[in-house]
């Protein structure tokens, strides 16, 4: 859901690389003087990327579960070290960002990210680890809450994978999934 906030869009996602854009808004601007974007939402893009990347990387891994089984995996990832290097200033209209997954373990995965202008020019770098929880979770503990708030489950689940439905939907993901 934050990642609406930045205005983060999910533009391709295959088996372990995904891509993403951010439009530059006034309110994402973090030094008003040189209208650079604010560095927390480099870090935020980045790792929201990431995660996404690792998360399609599991659901192909792992086709000969139900699509409720690789689901569930999705919610055992969690972000627990995230390393951003600033090469240069973010500056520009637009910004594109980009995960490829470099490992998957039994406990832990890592990805490598890119963040660049519009022209191309690389403007950050991040490698994240995340833990992969080893607690089963079934897909109804992750519609349980949505459906007890009257929610309805699928926008939460498209929500919780971080995606703007103007560009990708689930059954994009399901489908780039091969699900």
């Amino acid at each position: 859901v934050f990642d609406r906030v930045i205005g983060l869009r999910v533009v391709s996602i295959a088996a372990e690389r995904v891509a993403g854009r951010i439009d530059m808004r006034p309110d994402l601007v973090g030094h008003f003087a040189y209208r650079r974007l604010h560095g927390g939402v480099i870090s935020t893009g980045l790792d929201a990327m990431a995660g996404l990347a690792i998360m399609a990387a599991l659901g192909a891994r792992h086709m000969d579960e139900t699509v409720a089984q690789r689901l569930a995996r999705f919610a055992r990832l969690g972000t627990i070290e995230l390393r951003v290097d600033f090469l240069r200033p973010a500056i520009g209209d637009r910004f594109d960002l980009s995960a490829e997954v470099m490992r998957i373990g039994s406990r832990v995965a890592s990805a490598r990210m890119e963040f660049r202008g519009a022209d191309g020019a690389l403007l950050s770098t991040g490698a994240p680890r995340l833990e992969i929880l080893r607690r089963e979770l079934n897909l109804e503990e992750l519609r349980r809450p949505a459906l007890d708030k009257g929610l309805d489950p699928n926008q939460v689940l498209a929500g919780y994978l971080a995606l703007d439905k103007g560009d990708i939907t689930v059954e994009q993901v399901l489908h780039a999934l091969e699900i």
